[in-house]
């Protein structure tokens, strides 16, 4: 085995165009290859619209280019349809290009997100006719590289322990795939929650010892009644009067059940007072609407800074992390958006983990949980996660009976009548996440779940 293989003891790159071009950019900066030698193995565009619409070649090729802050290359190795039929044909092209263009040089074949047609064909062309080339797979999953050379065994190489900084950020990740994050234009720079971690500032924030305190409090054992109170306050609208001037928002009536709740003193303080004061400025608009929906993206958000600050393994993985991203095609003119996501970390490797929180809405929350068609943003290497206001994902399943104290100034009926079902929307979601093989994770298993799914090793 070769331990003394070097990042940038290549000239040049040839990589394979594709929807995730994480795993071409990591490559590109550790190796310290110019932008000028990247080689770009691609099909054509089809002319089919649902087709080219999937498989957009250009999009992926320019969307790379915008990262790297690169002018449009035309080294491009583009094959039509009909020319891929042909294995022959492929190694052809290949020698052909190789003759041309990389002659003396000493190139990394990257055939990471590869189709098999030309992972197949760049194997044996190497093998063949280039032994002393070096190709690469990078294996995001355990953040390793592995090399293969025809006369040379080649130890993998474990990228964080290369402390190389990619700069990656959750707009650099999402930018990577097509997307454009709004408000955060400047792909190197990390959230202000980020930056306030790293600086060990975000500890004297008032919504963040807020959240801290009461997400402890919700998930203790026996404040099941707080829990419940709060799922059934997805079903609250605000009061009106004659003037359709809003009287009562849905923020109101939350502190309004709690007030006539049961529940104990050191729980009521977090509505009242200071404390109070704290949880509606952090609300502000949506106290309004999903004003539970937005507590659990907090109480997510801050728990999981909580336990990153905590083990300084993790702390040093972590790139980026954010709450309430918004994003577009980064394309349209009118800047439309298309996706919401709660709270999302990206990690030095290039991995997104996205923690999706679902409530238990009527509405909007209900239909969301069934559209994970966007969960591709994440990449081949992204991790999804749903997270449910629950500490035992057995009680989504239970048909539970809920009665609310919440007085009605008008002729709504919808914040008195019973709820027959209280978990029934969660369970939904849950149902519909497990379809799509994706993570369940109960409020309280935040910890568990960050530190399986972030390796330090």
């Amino acid at each position: 085995m070769d331990k003394q293989l070097k990042f940038d003891s290549f000239n040049s790159i040839v990589i394979c165009s594709t929807l995730n071009q994480m795993v071409n950019y990591i490559p590109i900066m550790l190796h310290k290859i110019d932008f000028e030698e990247i080689y770009s193995i691609r099909m054509e565009n089809s002319d089919n619209e649902l087709i080219n619409k999937k498989f957009n070649y250009d999009n992926w090729d320019n969307n790379l280019e915008k990262v790297l802050n690169m002018v449009q290359h035309e080294q491009r190795i583009t094959f039509r349809r009909n020319e891929i039929t042909s294995h022959e044909f492929i190694i052809k092209e290949l020698r052909k290009y190789s003759e041309k263009n990389l002659k003396d040089k000493k190139v990394l074949w990257n055939i990471t997100g590869g189709q098999r047609h030309f992972v197949m064909a760049i194997t044996e062309f190497v093998f063949s006719e280039r032994p002393n080339d070096t190709i690469m797979y990078y294996d995001g999953d355990n953040e390793k590289i592995y090399y293969y050379r025809k006369n040379k065994k080649i130890l993998p190489r474990k990228i964080l322990k290369e402390n190389v900084n990619f700069k990656i950020s959750i707009p650099k990740a999402l930018r990577l795939m097509g997307f454009h994050v709004k408000g955060r234009e400047n792909l190197d720079e990390p959230s202000n929650y980020y930056k306030n971690m790293k600086s060990d500032k975000i500890g004297n924030s008032d919504e963040y010892k807020w959240y801290k305190n009461f997400y402890n409090l919700y998930c203790e054992e026996g404040n099941e009644k707080l829990r419940e109170i709060l799922i059934n306050s997805n079903r609250f609208q605000n009061d009106k009067n004659d003037k359709k001037e809003i009287t009562r928002t849905v923020l109101d009536k939350i502190i309004e059940e709690i007030e006539k709740s049961d529940l104990n003193t050191t729980v009521k303080e977090m509505f009242e007072g200071e404390k109070g004061k704290t949880l509606k400025n952090s609300i502000s608009k949506h106290k309004k609407g999903k004003a539970f929906g937005y507590m659990l993206e907090k109480m997510t958000l801050y728990n999981l800074i909580e336990v990153i600050s905590k083990n300084s393994g993790i702390k040093n993985v972590i790139a980026d992390i954010d709450a309430d991203i918004s994003v577009d095609d980064g394309n349209s003119s009118s800047n439309e958006t298309v996706d919401q996501f709660d709270v999302m970390i990206a990690t030095k490797y290039g991995k997104i983990i996205m923690f999706e929180c679902k409530s238990g809405s009527m509405g909007g929350d209900t239909a969301k949980s069934n559209n994970y068609s966007t969960y591709a943003i994440s990449g081949a290497y992204g991790m999804p996660i749903i997270v449910i206001p629950v500490i035992n994902k057995k009680n989504v399943f239970k048909v539970v009976k809920f009665e609310t104290n919440v007085l009605k100034l008008n002729s709504r009926e919808t914040d008195v009548k019973g709820n027959e079902n209280l978990y029934e929307q969660i369970g939904i979601a849950v149902k519909s996440a497990e379809r799509a093989n994706l993570e369940v994770c109960c409020i309280s298993q935040l910890k568990c779940f960050i530190e399986k799914y972030i390796n330090v090793k």
